[in-house]
């Protein structure tokens, strides 16, 4: 049966995964949570497996940063976030741990402002006409 639970949490994991990009592309995770590194709880409602049995897990996701760039804080920034589902179970003499780490792209745009493009760079000489 722990083989088959094992089997069931990492469903679980990748659906919450995938809950967790859309709630960041709806900005309905706070930014200060973010940067904190708060955990948020795995709801027990969520710990079931495909047939509807619950299982033996408790849990919480948490996200750290590891980079951004540019390396000032600009209007518009990417960020390389480290989102970790860390799980146990069992008593705690003989608790057992999951972990499940995922990397992140998110960028960041303040409001107002758009990123500058490459090749948009501010030119302020008139453009000269080609003699033919």
């Amino acid at each position: 049966m722990q083989f088959v639970d094992k089997i069931d949490l990492d469903h679980i994991v990748n659906e919450l995964y995938a809950s967790v990009v859309e709630q960041l592309y709806r900005n309905a995770i706070p930014w200060n949570a973010l940067e904190a590194g708060a955990k948020f709880p795995v709801e027990k409602n969520q710990m079931t497996s495909l047939n509807k049995r619950p299982l033996p897990y408790e849990g919480y996701y948490s996200f750290k940063e590891v980079k951004h760039k540019p390396k000032e804080v600009k209007p518009f920034t990417l960020y390389l976030y480290k989102l970790t589902f860390n799980f146990k179970t069992g008593p705690k003499s003989k608790q057992q741990e999951r972990t499940y780490e995922y990397d992140l792209f998110i960028p960041r745009q303040l409001p107002g402002e758009t990123p500058e493009k490459p090749d948009e760079k501010k030119n302020t000489e008139p453009k000269k006409e080609a003699k033919t």
